[in-house]
């Protein structure tokens, strides 16, 4: 070899230890990389998994624990701009510091606690990691090793963690317990991007990709559902408990999905590949959720939806025929539909003024059905329009299913950038969307000196078929539990909701989501 200097600067050794106890492989490595490929030579890998969340929190059970230190949360129900992913808390005593009210979004994700004065032992539930701050021989590793395998093998799928109780339950299920309302795409990664989708040669260009609930069957092992781009259905999309790869979409054609993302590398992968890699999350009518396997269940049982929240409002629908929302109204005396007829309400009322702008978003992927910018006051009123199933209002769930999973996912849009740009894009590259008035140049201008957090944004949920009497009974109706998960989540965007109905009883309500910093 050439030159005066070695190229070895210094040696680095790794260390990598297999401990096998029963049907559990404990792994210490300095190298995931070397590790994983000892094991392919070792083992059949296949036939291992990491342990789910619900039994890896056992590791943290000893009755001799003492404080926390670091407390991560995982959001249950999707994130947004202002909704975090994961939120974290550290310091002393740190689990004085989980709120009641983190229960109702988010479940525990790891967490680094006091065992005794001799260890300080970390758990984290989604990653299967259990590990602890010192330093022993390989001999006191074994035995560590077999006290946290009798902590895992001694707790349930129904364990707690001890001083967590303020957070949301989870479990590992191996079937559907519920009927699934809503299913949620990774929404961080649909805000962020530019989003194209590939079925042969048909292309979608700002189209976000929705997955819409058919059937369970297999004796509720098994999710059926469609995936929608615009107004096409372009695979079947199955949940199957009893497949290794949970997530399979069907299609005669590979359907490919490119996302440029700011500041990330971007995303080129099959839709089957993508939603494997970023599983969904699935929603249920008792407001329940999964991801994979686990099923998490939100702190809202001692909770009741505040009533009050229910503001009546002068005026009626006599003219709209409630059950068109786009469509031309055909009952005899009606000149609205309902999607026309919230337009005639925000153009009437005192707050409209002429330097308005109104996004009509109709179709699907939508951001909003109506989106209101309220210029001078600099207020986002997004409205999402649903006609009535029903002659008679009450609470039906089908009349409020699909307005609870585009207000969910309208949640991605609060205080972020991508707003303007979004609807921009749909304006130009989809025929059902359009700005009313032809004020193009004025949304395009209000883009170039935009900043999300100077607004304010209001979200409306329009349904002439809900009552408020049928919501709230002596018992909690999924309805009003859906509701509450759906405040609760505004709500920890620095939201606050209120409704707003008609005078009668049994008229059409509109639901008025008022998304204020503080609420008044």
């Amino acid at each position: 070899m050439g030159g005066k200097d070695s190229a070895l600067f210094q040696d680095n050794y790794d260390l990598h230890i297999l401990y096998l106890i029963d049907d559990f492989l404990f792994e210490s490595t300095t190298s995931d990389l070397v590790l994983n490929y000892m094991k392919s030579k070792l083992f059949d890998t296949k036939k291992y998994k990491i342990v789910p969340a619900s039994y890896v929190r056992n590791g943290l059970s000893d009755n001799t624990i003492g404080q926390y230190f670091m407390v991560g949360m995982s959001n249950i129900y999707g994130s947004g701009a202002s909704n975090p992913t994961y939120k974290m808390l550290m310091g002393l005593e740190v689990e004085s510091a989980v709120k009641h009210s983190d229960g109702a979004v988010f479940s525990f994700g790891h967490a680094l606690s006091r065992i005794d004065e001799n260890e300080t032992r970390g758990i984290a539930v989604n990653n299967g990691r259990v590990w602890a701050i010192k330093r022993k021989s390989v001999k006191e590793f074994s035995i560590w090793c077999q006290h946290i395998h009798s902590l895992i093998k001694l707790g349930n799928n129904e364990s707690k963690i001890p001083r967590m109780s303020n957070l949301a339950n989870f479990k590992t299920v191996e079937k559907f317990e519920d009927t699934p309302v809503s299913v949620q795409l990774d929404s961080v990664c649909f805000q962020m991007a530019i989003t194209i989708i590939t079925k042969g040669d048909k292309v979608y260009k700002s189209f976000i990709p929705e997955i819409i609930f058919d059937n369970l069957s297999n004796n509720n092992k098994k999710f059926e559902g469609s995936l929608f781009v615009e107004n096409d259905e372009l695979a079947k999309v199955y949940f199957d408990f009893n497949n290794e790869k949970k997530w399979v979409v069907n299609s005669d054609t590979e359907i490919n999905i490119f996302m440029d993302i700011p500041d990330k590398d971007p995303i080129n992968t099959s839709i089957d590949n993508f939603i494997n890699e970023y599983p969904p999350l699935i929603i249920f009518q008792n407001a329940k959720s999964l991801r994979g396997s686990t099923l998490f269940e939100p702190k809202i049982k001692e909770q009741k939806f505040d009533t009050s929240l229910f503001k009546a409002i002068n005026g009626g629908w006599d003219e709209t025929d409630i059950k068109k929302e786009a469509e031309e109204p055909k009952e005899a005396g009606k000149i609205y539909n309902v999607q026309q007829k919230t337009i005639k309400v925000i153009t009437d009322s005192p707050d409209y003024l002429d330097d308005d702008i109104i996004v009509i978003d109709d179709g699907a992927g939508e951001m909003a059905d109506i989106i209101w910018f309220s210029v001078e006051k600099k207020i986002i009123h997004f409205f999402h329009c649903k006609f009535s199933y029903t002659d008679k209002s009450g609470a039906n769930m089908s009349n409020i299913t699909e307005l609870l999973q585009q207000a969910m996912r309208n949640c991605i849009w609060i205080r972020s950038s991508f707003i303007i740009k979004q609807l921009l894009n749909r304006v130009d590259k989809t025929k059902n969307s359009r700005i009313l008035n032809d004020k193009y140049d004025e949304l395009n201008e209000l883009n170039e000196d935009f900043i999300p957090t100077d607004w304010v944004y209001n979200v409306y949920l329009v349904q002439p078929g809900l009552s408020k009497l049928a919501v709230f009974k002596d018992k909690q109706t999924n309805v009003e539990k859906l509701l509450i998960i759906l405040h609760d989540r505004l709500q920890s965007s620095g939201c606050n909701l209120k409704i707003w109905h008609l005078l009668k009883n049994y008229a059409p309500r509109l639901i008025y989501l008022d998304m204020w910093p503080f609420y008044k």
